[in-house]
């Protein structure tokens, strides 16, 4: 490991520490396989999972789900199927040169954290105004999305254009840019907005151990951040964002909560 990757990793362990809030707990990611098509017209599969990292395949359900869909190149979108308890796999067969994004979302969910009479800190499923009893920490709406991106044909420069989810990580630079030892930009947006000063962790298929990052930057005012990938391979960058409410909305929920997920191959 690097110096520079032995700071981002310490930088990540103290920013979010295990159990910090619910969204550090769990990701959604969307995955590919293969993340690259050498032309159009060959198929992929895809997939999601809910756990900890790039190897955990937690399966969901998919009356979880608020979107499931692959964009193709062109910006079209087509619904893609889930049904059940599971990881919902999908083969395709891609037939446009581009980037398709695999793009998933959950339906926002709200828990309450409160202290139970033995002063355990737990959590209750429903806004403030549902607890009956114990002492209210704070109560808060959780939003997860994830996408994953499908490279057909040659890699090209043009950039990728956002898929509107509601939290969202969207690389600036095409996937001709998505090299080792290359600079690669992302910009992270919350519900369409530039998230600045935000959190931007990263991590690649086999690092050890498996549940850490080894990456990790601020963005900045325009809510960018730039990643130097040193492995080849899949990698996953995520941004956990978490805002204040207000009004009416504070008696129900103190804080929204936002995680986002992307998962792309780096080339040698």
């Amino acid at each position: 490991m690097t110096q520079t990757q032995m700071y981002a990793l310490l930088a990540a362990s103290l920013v979010l520490p295990a159990g910090a809030w619910e969204a550090a707990g769990h990701e959604l990611r969307a995955v590919a396989s293969p993340f690259t098509l050498a032309q159009p017209g060959e198929q992929a599969a895809t997939r999601l999972a809910w756990g900890h990292g790039l190897s955990d395949d937690g399966e969901l359900d998919a009356d979880a789900l608020e979107r499931y869909a692959i964009v193709s190149p062109e910006g079209v979108a087509a619904p893609l199927q889930a049904a059940g308890f599971s990881t919902h796999v999908n083969r395709l067969r891609l037939n446009e040169p581009g980037v398709y994004q695999v793009v998933a979302a959950r339906h926002p969910a709200v828990l309450t954290f409160v202290f139970d009479a033995e002063g355990n800190r737990r959590f209750r499923r429903g806004p403030k105004s549902e607890v009956t009893e114990g002492r209210i920490d704070f109560a808060q709406r959780s939003r997860h999305a994830a996408k994953a991106l499908i490279v057909v044909g040659p890699p090209q420069p043009a950039a990728i254009e956002p898929a509107g989810l509601p939290v969202e990580i969207v690389p600036l630079d095409g996937p001709a840019q998505w090299r080792t030892g290359r600079d690669v930009r992302f910009q992270v947006l919350v519900e369409g907005e530039p998230a600045a000063r935000e959190l931007l962790l990263a991590t690649y298929a086999g690092f050890e151990p498996e549940e850490a990052w080894c990456y990790a930057i601020s963005t900045d005012r325009e809510g960018i951040a730039v990643v130097r990938p040193q492995q080849a391979g899949v990698w996953s960058v995520m941004v956990q964002s978490r805002r204040l409410t207000s009004g009416e909305t504070r008696e129900e929920y103190d804080f929204d909560s936002y995680t986002g997920t992307l998962t792309l191959e780096i080339r040698p």
